[in-house]
């Protein structure tokens, strides 16, 4: 009976939620009374107030708003991080702190209430809650199981540095310096560094004013308007070989001579103090040590391998110190030295002091504590998945296993909660290669996912592999694949198509708006388009590819 129950409640929901996106195509966002962007030029806080009728829903459902800060640089002082800062049954949110936020709507079937709360609460991924649906377009998204529509509002500031003018123009600089014991602290005996280029770039890479280093090392901008803006040095106007200083004390550059995004309100006193500590080259500044622990192939042992390079050795070499028997080498002509073997697991791990014979101020340590050859029960050389005519085929292979009782695939249709489908008995102990498989009869289309897990002969479960993505098609016009993902630069989307066609491709961001749209000229059968991400911010983005009649959706992430 309870199946019965739960059966007809579902029915009853998809019928009220093919009414609901019905309604939500045709309404235009926002409907009702709304406060999305706030100005308190003495305050660092402001009330949001949502929309008060983003659409007309099921008033049997529950609805709350969700208050995101999302990752934006429109305003800076928040943590531009995608993560739920406050949940809502009115809709008003008060004292919001400076920075830049999206409002969602949701309605929701109370029997699915006590399952979506904790995908509310502040902390939360927003992309958690919304990877449970389907992306709709217009900022909505919706699910049927559980049952809820999401609707994001625009972009929400807080006391925008430039829309609400706080201020006037401000005049700040300071100091380029050589760093000359590279603790990024500005000491008396230091000295400046003249002739050095100083970049202001507007907060969206666009360059606002330069300017150089006087001989002092001192450097002005001046009559600089409110907003959002980071510095940059001209690495080309500094010796050869110099680098920054540790982001610390009074060094206000990262070690790519950028600083971080900061906001010009206008109502300041006095000036910015950002200073820039630089290395200049010395003996030192092309050292460098790399320590590795190579294992023996039965895992029971392992050698440190040291390499090490630079420092101006001459004729002496690098002297080497065993920190752990104290035992030293002297006058190592070599680029590398082997130590060992010693026994895995090895509680104590290893410790080396490595310095330049002529130079002793170039000196570094590198250690490793707890050295253990074999990490998990099982060393998985592969994990792969593919759809074949019998269903979605898991197969694996492994390299060595020690006391693993079986092996548990779990899958999962969302990416998120996985669940047991199929167990296959692992060999048990093994310094071999051995192969398995498993088929799990599932042939709906779209994306599966898979994850495998080890269960040793004691009981214990750890979960082995990455998640790896099935692909099943049905249609002719169809996404084949969206690789790499998670993506730094590029991502390849591949589609077939029936016939040649126009197509409009277009990127949108988890707030819904349209980042990047073009067109292209498919042909018939296999196409591919490559987008260039490499300038978007981290997190999920979807995607639409459409002929002017049929539309696909997906999405990829962005590292």
């Amino acid at each position: 009976m309870g199946n019965f129950t739960k059966l007809l409640k579902l029915g009853v929901f998809l019928l009220s939620l093919f009414f609901i996106v019905d309604q939500v195509s045709a309404q235009t966002f926002p409907n009702g009374t709304q406060t999305l962007n706030c100005c308190d030029c003495t305050s660092n806080t402001c009330d949001l107030v949502a929309d008060s009728d983003p659409a007309p829903f099921n008033t049997a459902d529950l609805q709350g708003y969700i208050l995101v800060d999302v990752n934006n640089s429109t305003v800076d002082g928040d943590a531009d991080d995608d993560l739920i800062d406050a949940f809502s049954i009115n809709g008003t949110f008060s004292g919001v702190p400076t920075g830049d936020y999206v409002i969602y709507y949701i309605s929701y079937s109370p029997a699915d209430a006590a399952f979506l709360a904790p995908y509310f609460a502040p902390g939360q991924p927003i992309g958690d809650l919304l990877g449970l649906g389907v992306f709709q377009g217009d900022a909505t998204w919706t699910s049927s199981d559980p049952a809820f529509i999401v609707i994001g509002s625009d972009l929400a500031t807080v006391n925008d540095p430039v829309a609400c003018a706080c201020g006037g123009p401000l005049s700040f600089g300071n100091h380029v310096w050589s760093d000359e014991d590279g603790d990024g602290v500005f000491d008396p005996e230091e000295d400046g560094i003249g002739g050095v280029t100083v970049i202001l770039y507007n907060a969206d890479g666009s360059v606002y004013a330069t300017t150089v280093t006087d001989a002092d090392g001192q450097y002005v901008f001046t009559d600089v308007p409110p907003g959002n803006y980071y510095l940059e040095l001209d690495f080309g106007t500094l010796p050869n070989g110099s680098e920054v200083s540790p982001t610390v004390n009074d060094n206000d550059y990262g070690d790519n001579g950028q600083t971080a995004i900061f906001t010009v309100i206008g109502d300041e006193t006095g000036t910015f103090d950002l200073d820039a500590g630089i290395v200049l080259p010395g003996p030192c500044v092309d050292f460098a040590v790399v320590a590795n622990a190579i294992c023996s192939s039965d895992k029971t042992s392992y050698q440190v391998l040291l390499l090490f390079q630079g420092g101006d050795t001459g004729s002496n070499g690098y002297n080497i110190t065993d920190n752990n028997t104290g035992a030293v080498v002297q006058n190592v002509d070599a680029n590398s030295i082997t130590f060992g073997p010693f026994a895995s697991p090895d509680m104590d791990g290893f410790s080396y002091t490595i310095s330049v014979a002529d130079h002793p101020e170039c000196v570094q340590t590198v250690a490793v504590t707890d050295v253990n050859c074999v990490v998990t029960a099982v060393e998985l050389l592969r994990f792969d998945g593919e759809a074949t005519d019998n269903g979605n085929e898991l197969s694996w292979t492994t390299a060595s296993e020690n006391e693993v009782d079986y092996f548990v695939l779990e899958y999962s249709k969302t990416g998120a909660n996985f669940a047991e489908v199929g167990v296959v008995n692992a060999a048990g102990n093994s310094s071999t290669a051995k192969d398995y498989s498993y088929t799990h009869e599932m042939f709906d289309a779209g994306s599966h996912y898979y994850r495998l897990v080890e269960v040793t002969t004691e009981g214990t479960k750890v979960v082995v592999s990455d998640v790896v993505e099935v692909r099943r098609y049905t249609e002719d016009f169809a996404i084949t694949n969206v690789y790499p993902i998670p993506s730094d630069d590029m991502v390849s989307i591949e589609f077939t198509s029936v016939e040649n066609s126009e197509m409009t491709i277009e990127v949108i961001d988890i707030t819904g708006k349209v980042i990047q749209q073009q067109v292209y000229d498919a042909g018939v059968g296999q196409n591919r388009i490559d987008i260039d991400v490499s300038n978007y911010a981290a997190g999920t983005y979807f995607f639409t590819i459409t002929d002017g009649t049929n539309t696909l959706t997906d999405k990829f992430i962005r590292n």
